[in-house]
């Protein structure tokens, strides 16, 4: 039994980390995105003043 439950506390735990990955994966993912537009914008704008 108390094995059991440990398994069970074991496989969440690791879901739980894999969920936490995940959700700081697409947190990066969004958040470059509009820090490469503006990267993009920023370069382009310096090309035009030089």
């Amino acid at each position: 039994m108390l094995s059991e439950t440990l398994n069970i506390i074991r496989s969440m735990k690791v879901k739980q980390e894999r969920f936490v990955l995940m959700g700081l994966y697409e947190l990066f993912v969004t958040a470059s995105v509009p820090m490469l537009k503006l990267l993009f914008v920023v370069s382009h704008w310096i090309s035009i003043c030089n």
